[in-house]
This record gives structure tokens, sequence and C-alpha cells, in this order.
């Protein structure tokens, strides 16, 4: 009875423990302060929802698909829906990613335990880098991972992993650095055909593809009547671009992610060819993917690289030899991850802060002046929202209060410059500011004569006809 215990212990434990980590993971979705982004994202939706249309109706710099998702929930309940219902869904995905990594594994034929610990690994780092918050990566990943899993696993069906590449590519442009990594894969882990076969199956891919993509493309300059659309994805709205964005992620903000590159000159000899160039595919494919921190550096960019960089640990662990070094190593990894976790959580994760961090902001004071903005503000008003990173007045209050851009046909739903933003208010019903805005009186004096005022914890809410 006591063996039966023991066997039903181990069986379980472990089940029982990641299902406590994701729950966990999922009840920090209702306590963290919402993202400035999820009005963007929530907004563009609910747009949709009400049957306007990408590109044409409303402006959009990033491609449609995760848009289009997000707003099917407003279309069958209507727009009332808790707030956290978008974030449920990229939970799923990024759970779906997950399970992806897990059968990755397991056709790479890592063990049953490192197979555990790098689930472990991968929930930890994933919630280190922002993924709590409302993003197009979690879509994306999934994506571009089931790509990378049917390569791995099937060389017949291409053509999925083609349309795989697209719907990353549709979740987000810069999962067009997936390309490289599918090319990068069939040239070197595919060693039982010939070089011709490796190159036909790239062909393969690119063909499959780049028809679905121009299906897409040829569906949106129909219903939108201009063919020039695309160049709304190409980054615009960035004040960053510069490779020096790779090399800040890599030395200073997350280096505890990748110092286990360092590790594998030391275990290479020791390794099979195959872990070789499975090592060799993992380490070029976390580098075509960070090269999106040429734009930008915050966290939730390494959300597509974070099933890589746990896979590459799954490798290198396996070509430990010494049993020590090996556990050992399992705990420093872990060590790091869980300070980083830490770190996150008291940083930005639960508690956000400003520029300065001379105040903190949390989920419970958002929703306090979301409560008030529902009072006073009439529906769908044509709203200027004067953003301040990390305050209460983010563009985050277009996805959680029923108001709407000044014009949706060239609107960035808050993540205009200050110049436009001023610019907007002599065509809007609504303005919603701060009184600590450094442009407070610039945004007063485009206001329009007679107005009703309101204010509420430092938020001023000026109504005009």
């Amino acid at each position: 009875m006591i063996k039966n215990a023991r066997m039903m212990l181990r069986k379980y434990s472990y089940i029982v423990f990641v299902f406590i980590l994701a729950c966990a993971y999922l009840f920090s979705l209702t306590i963290a302060p919402v993202n400035a982004d999820y009005g963007y994202y929530v907004g563009a939706a609910k747009s949709i929802a009400h049957g306007l249309v990408p590109y044409r109706d409303v402006s959009l710099g990033y491609p449609p698909f995760v848009f289009y998702l997000l707003s099917i929930p407003y279309v069958l309940c209507g727009m009332e829906i808790s707030p956290l219902v978008p974030m449920y869904i990229a939970f799923f995905f990024n759970l779906a990613s997950g399970c992806l990594i897990w059968q990755i594994l397991k056709k790479l034929e890592v063990n049953k335990i490192t197979r555990q610990y790098t689930i472990i690994l991968y929930i930890i780092y994933l919630y280190s880098v922002e993924s709590v918050f409302l993003g197009l990566e979690p879509f994306a990943t999934f994506w571009g991972l089931l790509g990378t899993y049917i390569l791995l696993r099937n060389k017949k069906h291409l053509g999925i992993a083609g349309l795989c590449l697209t719907l990353a590519f549709l979740c987000k442009q810069y999962a067009l650095l997936y390309a490289p990594v599918y090319v990068l894969l069939i040239l070197l882990l595919r060693l039982d055909q010939t070089i011709k076969e490796r190159l036909l199956a790239v062909f393969q891919v690119a063909l499959w593809s780049f028809i679905s993509v121009l299906i897409v493309h040829l569906f949106f300059v129909y219903f939108t009547g201009q063919g020039d659309y695309y160049t709304l994805l190409l980054g615009t709205g960035y004040g960053r671009r510069s490779f020096l964005g790779v090399i800040d992620v890599l030395q200073k903000r997350f280096f505890h992610m990748f110092f286990i590159v360092l590790l594998i000159p030391i275990i290479w000899r020791k390794a099979n060819q195959w872990d070789r160039r499975r090592m060799i595919f993992l380490v070029f494919s976390i580098f075509f993917l960070l090269l999106q921190n040429y734009y930008d550096t915050s966290p939730h960019y390494l959300i597509f690289i974070v099933p890589y960089i746990v896979i590459l640990n799954a490798i290198v662990i396996r070509n430990i030899s010494s049993t020590w070094f090996r556990i050992s190593f399992y705990w420093i990894v872990l060590l790091f991850a869980v300070l980083f976790f830490k770190r996150a959580t008291e940083d930005y994760q639960i508690v956000r802060k400003n520029e300065n961090n001379l105040r903190e902001l949390t989920r419970n004071q958002q929703l306090d002046v979301v409560g008030f903005l529902q009072e006073v503000i009439p529906p769908k008003s044509k709203t200027v929202v004067a953003r301040q990173w990390n305050y209460l007045v983010t563009p985050h209050l277009y996805g959680l209060v029923n108001i709407a851009p000044v014009n949706y046909r060239n609107t960035r739903f808050g993540f205009e410059d200050d110049s436009q933003l001023i610019e907007q208010v002599k065509d809007a019903n609504v303005l919603i500011i701060e009184t600590s805005h450094p442009l407070y009186d610039e945004y007063l004096n485009q206001i329009k004569s007679p107005c009703q005022s309101y204010s509420y914890k430092n938020v001023r809410v000026f109504l005009y006809p």
C-alpha cells in the first residue's frame, strides 16, 4: 500500500504542481495592471465587431488576424463582457505553446524528467516577460512553434508549415522572422534528405506561405480599395530603430536567459552530431527572433524566443555527463529564473511604476477610475486620451471604457504623438487628462466652449458638444 502511494505521488505530484503554477499564472491576470496596448488591441477588436473593416474604416498598424479573433466574443456576447476575456484567450495560446514544447522535446527524445523541468522553466520565463499583459506575441508564437513542430515531425506536411508561417505573420508582422528559422531547420535537421530535396522543401514551404499571404492581401485590397495598406505594417510609430536593442537585451536585462549558450563549447565535443546541429539551429533561431528588438526592447518581445531558449536548455542539460554538474545546473538555472520572476513581479507585473519610479499603479486604481469614467462619459463619445505612461490615463481606457477615437480612419488608439492628440481635441467630444500632464495647459487651450468638467483623483474629464 505504501508502495502504491509512493507511485501515485510520483505520478501526480508534477501534474498538480504545474496545475498550481498555471492557476497562479491565471490568477495574476486578474490582478495585474491593464497595459496600455490593451486599449489598442481591444479597441480595434470592438470596432471590427461593430462592422468596421481594418485598413479601410479603421487605421490598424498590425496584421488583422488577432483583432478578428478577439472580436468574436464581442460579436457573440456584446460589448459588456468581462475585460479579462481577451486575456484568457491569449492565455489559452500560451498554454497551447507549452503543449507544443512538450511534444517537440518528446520528438527530440528528451527524457521525461528534463521535459517536466523544461515546462516549469517555460512557465516561469513566460510569466517574467510581460505575458500577463495582452499582446500579439502569444498568438504569433503558437503558430510559429506549430510550424516548427510540423517540420520536425513530418516530411510531408510542408504546406501546413507554410500556412503556419502565414498565420504567425498575420498575428504580428515580426513573426516573418520565423521564415529563416524554418529554412535553417530544414537545411540542418533533415540529414536523411539530399541537398536538392531540402531546397525543394524550403521552396514548398515558401510557396504555400506566399500563396496564402497573397490571397489575404487580395482580399483586403478588394475590401479596402487600396493596395498599399501593408505599408502600415512596417514598424511605423516606433521611436527606436537600432540593433543596439539586441545587444541591450543580451547584456543587461535578460542575460540569465541566455547564459546557457556559454555552456555549449564545454559540452560540444561530447554531444552527438544530431544534438550539435540542434544546438546550432536553436542558437541561430533565437538570434533571428531577437532581431525584432531593433524596434523595441520591451520584455514582451522575448515571448517569441522563450520556447527556443527552454528547448536549448533541455538539449544542453542532457549532454552534461557529470550527474552532479547536471543537477547543479538544474538548480542554478531555476534560481536565476525565480530571481527574475520575483523582480518582474515587483517591478512591473503586479505593480507598475512610472518612468521615475516615484509612484505606483495597481489594477484596482485603474478600475476605480474606469468606474468614474463610465458614469460621466456618454457611450461611444469621440474621446481624446491624453496619455502618460504608467499613469491612470493611458490608451488602455479605449479597451475598458465605452469610448471611441476621434477618427477611426486616422487613429492609433491613444498612441499618437502629443502634438497629434492636442490637434484632435478640436474635433473631440471628450478629453481625459491628468492634472500632472506636462502639457496640461496646451490641451486645455484647445477645448471648445462651453463644456462640463468632472474631477476624480487628479483625473479631469471635459465634455463638450
